[in-house]
């Protein structure tokens, strides 16, 4: 019959690379010619870099690169949250070519019929001969069996390549990821029959498939995953299909016996003997054959802490992306936190822990395999399914200016979490070459994400009362990296009145001297408004950090057009851009000299706030907060 579409299905496509990026890269040039496929997602199991080299700069391709192997469930899996944004997903094996004439024949038969949940086109070997045009489980045996004629009974349909309604994977889940190679479409299969839908052959479109080409390395271990995965798909169906797969179990190895291959039949039997106790390779939740869970669980651990730099980070990312996806994210918070009213529009869950307990312990078991992001302080040990931003890597450069235990602890941390987790980020290239360097991890892997300034607007301005004469603000702790005694005496030294904003935790951070000068005044820990009234008094805000991440007090005082003056170490000259004036971080004379030109030349200083404010432009927390859903939401991997 006829069918008029008024709106066209949208299709985006799914292909699984393990250690074959060149017939993974062909077969994406043939999707890429297919008009209709919106969007290529590639999953490439146990990644090398190989592949993402051979696909760099292509149109409508999105790669998912895996540290594991987690076999052909696990893979396609991870490009489901993707591709499943589309109105259906082609998936198809990247040793299956496939032209556009049969990809339109897909899409028509599933727009046609409404009942029709996945749809397969004719699978044929490179001669033209008949592969597959779907199976049947045997009733007796249970060994499942092609078919390749049309009008047999159709108990699955082979996922060399399928086209899947998307909201299948929302009534029945994705793949059941136990099945790690083998078995994995006939259980999907059955579940999507059991929910009412159809599955069916699309007679005029066809597929050429290079049968086992992609597993042709794994040698008898494939006899093995496949008599494992019939035993594991009778288990899971029970009754009779449980007894049947325990007959077709022992026709297979009686089977390999007769044709005296003892090699095979001892890979079979090793199934057998794994059943009780299941392999790690193939250990997976059942939570995973269910609809899968795609909100974020935020680590909120420093909504109990007082607020410095990282806590600021955690803060308003995680506010945009309240506001943005709203209760698909969920703040796992410690018992003695306080929710923010902000928080209102996100998912709350308080745990009755609070400090390394809460860390360590709680967030491990709250989240269980769903994805955890961690913005501020340590992430969990115990969790692979995390993404971390690491702010610096000050304790292996300045390991000495913080406690024993503080160092100990935050390098078996940073060392850990970091190789297990699914995304790293940091906060500017500067930082992403020295953890690179530090964690032994390819800078590749490290995603930087900086701090934002246009919160420091929306701070209404105290009342705090400000020196009558000129005055310099510098704003960090008295810990030796931050480097404020030497730049406070020579201010002194000028007779330069300066008001020091911030304190060091002497339990955590090694200290240095503060001058003994009536001018130098210490106001500890500020709030905002109050800053940001000292700020907009100031002749300069003054930064003599030896070491920063990214140095977010530079670009909070650019915004309140208070000159800024800082060394040229480390992130400082990145995050400054060309709206500061610099100095060398051993030449302290030199930013007293840079103050005193701001002091006494409006030019200059007018100069120097109007391209810091352009300069502070470029960070915004809208910007941070699109490129960590882009990585944790929109590419999430199940």
């Amino acid at each position: 019959m006829s069918f008029e579409r008024e709106v066209p299905m949208t299709i985006r496509a799914l292909v699984l690379n393990w250690r074959d990026a060149r017939r993974t890269q062909e077969c994406v040039e043939a999707l890429l010619a297919v008009p209709t496929i919106d969007l290529v997602v590639v999953v490439d199991n146990e990644a090398d870099g190989t592949l993402r080299a051979l696909l760099a700069e292509r149109d409508r391709v999105s790669l998912i690169e895996l540290e594991e192997n987690r076999g052909f469930s696990g893979g396609v899996n991870a490009g489901l949250a993707l591709a499943a944004e589309a109105d259906s997903v082609l998936v198809i094996n990247n040793d299956a070519t496939i032209d556009a004439a049969s990809v339109d024949a897909l899409e028509r038969a599933l727009a046609a019929d409404r009942s029709a949940g996945v749809v397969s086109p004719r699978i044929l070997n490179p001669d033209g001969s008949v592969q597959s045009m779907g199976g049947r489980v045997s009733r007796l045996s249970g060994v499942a069996r092609q078919n390749t004629t049309l009008g047999e009974r159709i108990d699955y349909l082979s996922w060399a390549c399928v086209l899947v309604r998307s909201e299948v994977f929302s009534r029945v889940g994705i793949l059941d990821e136990r099945f790690f190679m083998y078995w994995e479409d006939t259980e999907f299969s059955h579940r999507v029959r059991a929910a009412g839908y159809g599955l069916s052959i699309v007679e005029d479109a066809h597929v050429h498939h290079e049968l086992s080409a992609s597993g042709s390395s794994a040698g008898r271990l494939l006899a093995t995953y496949y008599a494992w995965s019939l035993l594991a798909y009778g288990d899971k169906l029970g009754g009779l299909a449980k007894i049947r797969s325990r007959v077709g179990f022992a026709a297979l190895f009686l089977k390999r016996l007769a044709a005296r291959d003892l090699t095979g039949a001892r890979a079979i039997a090793r199934a057998r003997g794994l059943q009780g106790a299941e392999p790690a390779w193939r250990r997976r939740s059942d939570a995973l054959s269910r609809p899968a869970d795609r909100r974020v669980y935020v680590n909120a651990k420093w909504l109990s802490q007082s607020t410095t730099g990282t806590q600021r980070y955690a803060t308003e990312v995680t506010k945009r992306l309240v506001a943005d996806h709203g209760r698909r994210i969920v703040l796992v918070v410690p018992a003695d936190a306080t929710v923010p009213e902000w928080a209102r529009g996100a998912r709350i869950r308080r745990s009755r822990l609070r400090g390394m307990a809460f860390e360590q312990i709680a967030l491990p078991l709250a989240t269980g395999g769903r994805y955890l992001l961690t913005m501020s302080g340590a992430a969990p040990l115990l969790k692979w399914r995390q993404g971390i931003v690491i702010h610096d890597a000050s304790v292996f450069r300045f390991g000495d200016t913080f406690s024993r235990a503080f160092t100990t602890w935050y390098r078996l941390s940073y060392r850990t979490a970091p190789r297990r987790a699914r995304h790293i980020f940091t906060v500017s290239e500067f930082s992403r070459g020295e953890l690179s360097q530090f964690l032994h991890v390819p800078s590749e892997r490290i995603i930087v994400a900086p701090c934002g300034a246009d919160h420091w607007l929306d701070v209404r301005p105290g009342d705090r009362q400000v020196p009558a004469e000129p005055y310099v603000v510098a704003v960090g702790s008295l810990t030796k990296r931050k480097n404020l005694s030497p730049t406070l005496q020579a201010l002194a030294r000028r007779g330069v009145p300066t008001v020091v904003v911030g304190a060091g935790d002497r339990l955590v951070f090694g200290g240095s001297a503060m001058p003994a000068d009536d001018r130098v005044v210490t106001v500890g820990r500020i709030s905002d408004g109050d800053l940001r009234r000292l700020l907009g008094g100031a002749i300069a805000m003054i930064f003599p950090s030896r070491y920063e991440g990214f140095g977010l007090p530079i670009v909070e005082a650019q915004s309140e057009g208070c000159p800024v003056v800082c060394s040229t170490a480390s992130s400082l000259p990145e995050v400054a851009g060309d709206g500061a004036l610099f100095f060398d971080v051993d030449d302290p004379d030199a930013a007293v000299a840079h103050v005193e030109s701001l002091r006494d030349n409006a030019v200059i200083r007018a100069d120097v706030v109007e391209r810091g404010r352009r300069n502070a432009d470029r960070f915004t927390w809208s910007a941070t907060s699109r490129i960590i859903a882009h990585h944790v939401l929109e590419r999430q991997q199940p």
